[in-house]
């Protein structure tokens, strides 16, 4: 079976690599902010669009692909004017990138636009929908595959005076229309929001409204109506700026960014949806940023990232790239040095390794164990019963590995086969602490993690 290759392949020693990777492109986009990116489907390449140079008035209407190695400027015949803060997204059933609305001028009093543009794959052509919303800055657009639309929410008509949309509305490809739904996530500017499949639904996290502040409230939107999701009490905080996109590999969305609404700084955190909860990914981060661009690669199974800008207005203009996570399943129980904790410290990519630390063990042991398995247990099972008091076995075990302690820290290195097979599969992992005393078993438990293989 796949899991008993998988395992097998899992328990040698190898070297390992980060979480996000720097890619190292020859020709990259000149700096910018607020510029829009997408993944173009039928030309298979992540598509970047327009945004402001750091510190000049000009504004930029250039169109960029990346293909995984290389940035290439393209030349059509016709683009819309530079502008910044606009919306895009990718209508793949139709072919068409869809750009809408931003500022196309940096002069104070310069109202946003209200331009439907569309890119073929070679060239720009602006379009005359009969009815449109108003112009907008600093909103959010995504596609959603299910019914065809693109769904657009919120934004500003007037980022001068802090004026605020809470409307939706959808474009079929011909006319722009106006849901008018039951509830709503309120006015919000640049919150993050991507379709996700599973749920059949658009979900959206977060954004600022100037009047009221930020908030941390997850939404999703069937077409008809907003519902709140009731995620968990783990889940990232307020932020406006931030950026999220769909994994339909995995069927999860990821989130990366943005600024803390009431201090201003830029973040540097990434975070995993499921569709019901929130969890942190571990691992080394980029640079903390805001006004950047991000995008899912739906062939080759990459989230991209690029530029934006650090905190200081320091201009960025690295791209990165996540494929493999490593997020918490479940809380460890304390023991006398502290609760065991268990960390992805590598990513675990195909062909590559995945190392992991369990840490806060008592020194001087000797000895720590690594429970592996392939699936959860759902729900947790409690280890009362064998004298561990308070803690709950969140992995079923297929291997457990017995590792030398050093200083109170456990290090685990599996080597992941050059199988693209194992592209998404997860494994999971929990720490066990020798801990003699502390119970009748003379055990403690870490946390659990899973660790999404990826490229």
């Amino acid at each position: 079976m796949r899991s008993t290759t998988l395992l097998c392949g899992l328990l040698t020693t190898a070297t390992a690599s980060a979480q996000w990777t720097l890619a190292t492109p020859a020709t990259t986009p000149p700096a910018r902010s607020d510029a829009v990116m997408t993944f173009d489907l039928g030309a298979g390449r992540t598509m970047l669009f327009g945004g402001a140079p750091i510190g000049s008035l000009a504004l930029r209407n250039d169109t960029w692909l990346y293909d995984g190695v290389d940035w290439t400027l393209t030349t059509p015949a016709t683009s819309p004017t530079g502008r910044l803060a606009a919306g895009m997204a990718n209508d793949f059933a139709r072919g068409r990138t869809v750009l809408f609305g931003g500022i196309t001028s940096q002069i104070s009093i310069a109202l946003p636009n209200n331009q439907t543009w569309e890119w073929d794959g070679a060239n720009w052509a602006q379009i005359t929908p009969a009815h449109s919303p108003a112009g907008l800055a600093y909103h959010a657009m995504c596609y959603d595959a299910i019914r065809g639309r693109v769904v657009l929410y919120g934004g500003s008509p007037n980022p001068g005076l802090l004026a605020t949309s809470n409307q939706t509305w959808e474009f079929d490809g011909v006319d722009w229309t106006q849901v008018a739904t039951a509830a709503n996530p309120g006015g919000l500017q640049r919150p993050a929001m991507c379709f996700f499949t599973t749920l059949n639904r658009t979900v959206l996290f977060g954004g600022i409204n100037p009047q009221t502040g930020g908030n941390s409230n997850t939404w999703s939107y069937d077409g008809t109506n907003w519902t709140q999701i009731a995620t968990g009490p783990v889940r990232p905080s307020p932020r406006g700026g931030a950026l999220m996109a769909y994994d339909s590999q995995r069927n999860f969305a990821v989130m990366y960014g943005g600024s803390d609404p009431v201090l201003g700084t830029s973040l540097s955190e990434t975070w995993q949806f499921d569709g019901a909860n929130w969890h942190a990914v571990e691992g080394a981060q980029p640079a903390a940023r805001n006004r950047f661009t991000m995008a899912y690669d739906l062939v080759r199974g990459q989230f991209v990232m690029h530029g934006g800008v650090a905190t200081g207005n320091v201009a960025l203009t690295d791209t990165n790239e996540l494929s493999a996570f490593v997020t918490d399943r479940g809380a460890g129980c304390a023991g006398s040095n502290g609760v065991p904790a268990l960390s992805g410290v590598t990513a675990p990519r195909i062909g590559g390794a995945f190392a992991s630390n369990l840490t806060n063990l008592v020194p001087n042991i000797g000895l720590g164990a690594i429970a592996v398995g392939l699936f959860p247990n759902t729900p947790s099972t409690p280890l009362d019963t064998y004298g561990m008091p308070g803690c709950q076995l969140h992995v079923q075990v297929a291997a457990l590995l017995f590792l030398g302690e050093a200083n109170g820290v456990v290090t685990a290195q599996f080597a992941i086969p050059n199988d693209p097979g194992l592209f998404g599969t997860t494994v999971l992992q929990q720490g066990l602490s020798f801990d003699s005393g502390l119970n009748a078993a003379g055990l403690t438990v870490s946390n659990a993690i899973a660790a999404t293989i990826g490229w």
